[in-house]
């Protein structure tokens, strides 16, 4: 069973379910749902993404396009991004999109204006676009190379506006022709995207810091995804190594959502081979389902931990906390 026949057969949420109604859709399997969604890579996307695909802003281009479908679906549950009529019909239309593209070899490719004049010219006042596709899923949506770093190499564009783009060609490949339209759309999705995002970023001495975020999804039921690296590079995804400490405080409880928060670093220092070891800490809110009562309770963790050269977390502190 794959991990999304998983998810329909345990929790099989309504779009117009709210918070609450979509927790208490948890019943058995929660575990092995959330066990899928952790270990999913971006792969889960379908298709591939081809070209220079070593660098950060690649890779956040394929994580965003590969959680686009849970992130639509938040948007319509938890109606939190304040969609017309006609954007709600079109949203769906890019929600089809997605689920074709899965099928298709190729979803993303990026391309080089330089290596390839007038590739990205699509009118005589649009040089120089970010990216372009077909206004049908024929083709694939191809990324201008040269804009994704600025002259010193540092990311030129941030979660939030890669999925506005995203949105924007998903949105063509749906049919819809107007730029306007699809650029009011993607302001949307971007706004909603700012609000799941808190990112800190460590000094180490050079112009390139340490970066950590925290991206927060509330679909199918919530849970966070956490991020760390050197903003040159492609960021680790370090979820499912973290929770592998992570349970509810009784054994019989079931853990049925997670949401990290509140991250902060606790300053850094030298190991004796001098390889930077990074330490941090956040807090933890877990939702804990109990199924002989049918009941969903929420705790709170302090976690602390240790980034090695490896960046393979070790975790240091580990305690629950009463917030009252």
């Amino acid at each position: 069973m794959t991990c999304k026949e998983n998810h329909r057969r345990h929790l099989s949420p309504d779009n117009q379910l709210g918070p609450s109604s979509l927790l208490l859709k948890v019943r058995r399997g929660v575990l092995s749902t959330m066990a899928c969604l952790l270990s999913a890579s971006t792969s889960s996307a379908g298709g591939s993404i081809i070209g220079n695909g070593a660098g950060l802003v690649e890779n956040n281009f394929a994580y965003v396009y590969s959680i686009l479908p849970n992130s639509i679906e938040e948007c319509f549950a938890f109606k939190n991004c304040d969609l017309s009529t006609s954007e709600q019909s079109l949203l769906k239309k890019i929600q089809n999109v997605l689920s074709l593209n899965k099928s298709l070899k190729t979803n993303i490719e990026f391309v080089s204006e330089k290596q390839n004049p007038g590739f990205f010219t699509t009118g005589d006042n649009e040089d120089h676009r970010i990216a372009k596709t077909c206004l049908d899923n024929s083709c694939p949506i191809y990324v201008n190379l040269d804009l994704l770093y600025d002259k010193d190499g540092k990311p030129a564009l941030e979660i939030p506006t890669i999925a506005s783009v995203l949105i924007h060609e998903l949105g063509h490949q749906a049919g819809e022709g107007s730029h306007t339209t699809l650029d009011i759309l993607g302001s949307k999705l971007r706004k909603a995207f700012l609000l799941k995002i808190s990112s800190n970023k460590l000094l180490t001495g050079t112009s390139i810091g340490f970066v950590v975020s925290i991206i927060n999804q509330k679909f199918p039921f919530q849970y966070s995804d956490l991020f760390v690296g050197f903003e040159d590079q492609a960021p680790l995804n370090i979820t499912q190594e973290l929770m592998k400490e992570v349970h509810c405080s009784k054994t019989e409880d079931a853990l049925a959502g997670f949401e990290l928060y509140n991250g902060h670093f606790l300053g850094s220092l030298k190991s004796a081979d001098n390889s930077p070891i990074i330490n941090y800490g956040l807090w933890i809110n877990l939702s804990c389902f109990n199924e002989e009562r049918e009941e969903i309770t929420s705790e709170t963790w302090e976690i602390e931990f240790s980034l090695p050269k490896n960046l393979i977390p070790e975790v240091t502190k580990n305690q629950k906390i009463s917030l009252e």
